[in-house]
């Protein structure tokens, strides 16, 4: 069929009985096709203003680790918008990261400079992977984006720590406000915080049924779970405010106690602390107190669960006044706040 083929680093050639060459690209280590993966069955994937990773599945399948090793200056994630008349209608987003594994390959990219437009939703978006290397270009073709906010609205502070801070508590619109009280794993406020009325017990703490690694206080026909962190249908965070919120773990809450400056100070007329980070940055957390039983008491202290249970029948929280701030545990069928945190 061929008088001869040949090939370089780039290139099959294929000489026909005619006279004619064909030439057809080797892609780079091997690799003959990249196409997107949607999040979304309507084709787009999530974008927000932020880091976020793209998947591509990639043919064949064993050159997707070989890519993850080339250099980012062949990669280019090419944004276009719609319904953007002024002049940087479109965007090339730099590229933090790359994986290669089991046929895909993830990209991680900064989206904090994408158009307000499309982040407030006056105008869509479009994207598009190229891989450039010699003369050949690799396309994933173009994929609607879609933008997604973490924070579904809600505001945060960077502390210059591992996670953000929320603003305010759950169940509250400023930071001054109290917001609503949760037992340890619930949702939903109530009336009456006492163990009769826990979810995750049969009335008494030795009696839990959820969220237990001594065997002891399992009451439940199923194995006892040996959960020590909160699952996401039961942080009160997650469930009340969507997005990417959750409540801070207990190692979290230690980093802010060490991290920051705590002063005890009065918000418009409410006593709490202003922690303060070591960037300036603050946020306030009023002394909310807690409810136990059907009472709420203990105004000049502020108690604040921890997505950790810390053994038996106890979770994690932070108590503070005016003289003293502890990480400690308590009782999980008392009502306290719930100060969210976010990646």
């Amino acid at each position: 069929i061929f008088q001869w083929v040949n090939q370089n680093e780039s290139y099959w050639f294929f000489a026909l009985n005619n006279g004619d060459i064909i030439q057809i690209g080797k892609g780079i280590h091997g690799a003959k096709a990249v196409n997107v993966i949607p999040s979304y069955s309507d084709g787009s994937v999530r974008a927000i203003k932020g880091k976020f990773t793209m998947s591509f599945d990639v043919l064949p399948a064993e050159s997707a680790e070989g890519l993850s090793g080339e250099n980012n200056d062949i990669f280019n994630v090419k944004v276009v918008y719609t319904a953007v008349t002024k002049a940087s209608n479109s965007l090339s987003l730099p590229i933090l990261s790359k994986e290669g594994k089991e046929g895909v390959l993830l990209l991680t990219v900064d989206g904090s400079k994408l158009d307000e437009s499309f982040v407030k939703g006056t105008s869509g978006a479009s994207a598009c992977l190229q891989i450039v290397w010699n003369d050949n270009i690799m396309s994933s073709g173009y994929f609607p984006l879609h933008y997604y906010d973490p924070y579904n609205g809600h505001e945060y502070v960077d502390l210059g720590l591992s996670v953000k801070w929320a603003t305010c508590n759950v169940g509250a619109t400023k930071p001054e406000e109290y917001g609503d009280y949760f037992a340890w794993g619930e949702t939903v406020p109530k009336s009456d915080y006492n163990w009769s009325t826990y979810k995750w017990a049969n009335g008494d703490p030795n009696k839990l049924t959820k969220y237990c690694t001594y065997s002891p206080h399992w009451d439940s026909s199923e194995p006892i779970d040996n959960k020590t962190v909160l699952d996401p249908e039961d942080d009160a965070a997650t469930v009340n405010w969507g997005g990417s919120w959750r409540m801070p773990t207990f190692d979290e809450w230690i980093e802010l106690q060490f991290n920051c400056t705590w002063t005890w100070t009065t918000q418009n007329g409410v006593k709490g602390r202003l922690v303060t980070g070591s960037n300036g940055n603050s946020i306030f957390l009023p002394a909310a107190g807690i409810w136990l039983g059907n009472n709420h008491t203990m105004e000049s202290y502020g108690y604040y669960w921890s997505a950790n249970t810390t053994g038996g029948y106890y979770g994690g929280f932070v108590k503070f006044n005016s003289a003293e701030i502890n990480t400690s545990n308590t009782n999980r069928s008392q009502g306290q706040s719930v100060r969210p945190v976010c990646e």
